[in-house]
């Protein structure tokens, strides 16, 4: 079985939207403006969507296999856009030849805080699904 994917871009239509813009009185640039705006917006929200479903299907169930492995307690932390997942232990987090998909999961991450709380191990992992 082979399957191709053909991600060549077309480019010509670039020069011909600068054209059109260019012709565009000051009110029609502004309804533009706000247009792209608006459609600005909206693939951020359907990138963040789709994060966040990738964060609930892919991500954390690796995280929870970590917490697992590790004798971890895990606490998942979530608003609109933002995913937090902290894993606390006694004993600290060894990340192994073994833990392949942590490794990739920590290159996700946004930001990784490691600190000791109430005198255990923790290992905070924070996405912006906004920013992946």
């Amino acid at each position: 079985m082979m399957e191709s994917y053909d991600f060549t871009k077309e480019t010509d239509y670039i020069n011909e939207v600068q054209t059109k813009i260019d012709t565009l009185s000051k009110a029609e640039s502004k309804h533009v403006s706000d247009f792209i705006d608006s459609l600005k917006e909206k693939t951020i929200q359907e990138q963040t969507s789709k994060m966040l479903s990738w964060f609930s299907i892919a991500i954390l169930p690796c995280i929870r296999e970590y917490a697992e492995m590790t004798s971890s307690n895990l606490i998942v932390e979530s608003n609109d856009t933002v995913m937090i997942a902290t894993l606390e232990n006694q004993y600290g987090f060894d990340i192994t030849e073994s833990c392949k998909m942590m490794k990739a999961i920590i290159c996700l991450a946004n930001h990784i805080g490691i600190d000791i709380k109430e005198g255990n191990a923790s290992l905070s992992l924070i996405f912006d699904c906004t920013a992946i």
